[in-house]
């Protein structure tokens, strides 16, 4: 069997995110030497993640509203902050 008779298929949705100022601001909050960090230089490294197929926009919203926690935490673990700091604000919106 040649590399042309094996087809796979994988489906999957993207997220994109790219931060906006109330990530800036808790940024600036929880970590003292981002302090210089702006929103221009942040959206510079959007982060991609992979989920499922998602065939409405209210599937991906779905995933979106399951994962936005865990993506905060991923993020806040780029951007440097400590671990103890990195707790989902309850008023950021996904």
């Amino acid at each position: 069997m040649s590399a042309e008779d094996i087809r796979l298929t994988l489906n999957r949705s993207a997220i994109v995110v790219k931060p906006k100022q109330p990530f800036l601001d808790w940024l600036h909050a929880a970590d003292s030497t981002s302090s210089d960090l702006t929103l221009q230089e942040l959206v510079l490294e959007p982060a991609i993640y992979l989920i499922p197929e998602c065939d409405t926009p209210e599937e991906v919203a779905a995933v979106l509203h399951e994962l936005c926690e865990e993506i905060f935490v991923e993020r806040s673990r780029r951007e440097g902050v400590e671990q103890g700091h990195r707790r989902y604000p309850s008023d950021l919106k996904a």
